[in-house]
């Protein structure tokens, strides 16, 4: 009698431990680069030359529906569980916190680009108002320092767990007033944008690459990803 071998592939995992993933740096330190110090307790994020653009436009209003979106990887051998992830914005002129709805989603591959939709909606707003508050930072230009635009960190409640590939965090905000909205970028000291930037923008559906008017760079955001990892292995 002729026999059939079945080979059994078993998934196991163990647990690594809660982790963040950083999309990139914001902060430039307690001093600009013409000598200004921060008010005690907060850093700048000094727009770098030539670069032009403050913050890049992620609201929905009465009159426009603009988002933003970057990606980051789950690595080979690695499940995530996320449970949070953060993102950071201004309102120019706000003292209080000046958001009241975060709604985000997660691609698989680029939205963009057929990718598949993994989590969230347009419309359900996941903002953790306890969660989110003041980041200690202010968003500034060498030539007009001051303390109108304070970035604010907003939290959006996130329960997904995803395999190793490359994801796109797709996210957008509603200010209590109504008003717009902006995202600064990944500001590092001395240059326009770190390498490999990609981060897309979308202006009532239409998405392109954000790019910074002066220097003509394509930008990242910064976000951070609140995740459990797990390892994954065969048997």
């Amino acid at each position: 009698m002729k026999k059939n071998l079945l080979t059994l592939v078993i998934l196991v995992g163990s647990m690594i431990s809660a982790q963040t993933y950083s999309g990139g740096n914001l902060s430039t330190g307690a001093t600009t680069s013409t000598s200004v110090a921060a008010p005690a307790g907060y850093t700048w994020s000094e727009l770098q030359s030539p670069n032009t653009t403050l913050g890049a436009g992620g609201q929905v209003t009465a009159t426009a529906n603009n988002r933003l979106a970057d990606d980051f990887v789950v690595p080979a051998g690695e499940s995530w569980a996320i449970s949070s992830v953060d993102v950071f914005a201004y309102q120019t002129s706000s003292t209080a916190f000046p958001i009241d709805q975060l709604n985000l989603r997660i691609w698989n591959g680029s939205p963009a680009a057929a990718g598949t939709l993994v989590f969230g909606s347009a419309t359900t707003n996941i903002l953790n108002v306890a969660g989110s508050g003041d980041s200690f930072m202010y968003r500034v230009a060498a030539s007009a320092v001051g303390t109108t635009r304070r970035i604010w960190k907003l939290k959006a409640t996130v329960g997904q767990s995803l395999l190793p590939g490359t994801y796109y965090l797709d996210f957008q905000a509603h200010a209590i007033n109504d008003g717009n909205v902006f995202f600064p970028p990944v500001t590092i000291v001395g240059s326009p944008a770190p390498s490999g930037a990609n981060a897309i923008q979308a202006i009532s559906g239409t998405w392109a690459s954000l790019i910074d008017a002066g220097s003509t760079a394509v930008q990242a955001l910064p976000f951070i990803v609140n995740y459990v990892a797990t390892s994954l292995g065969t048997s």
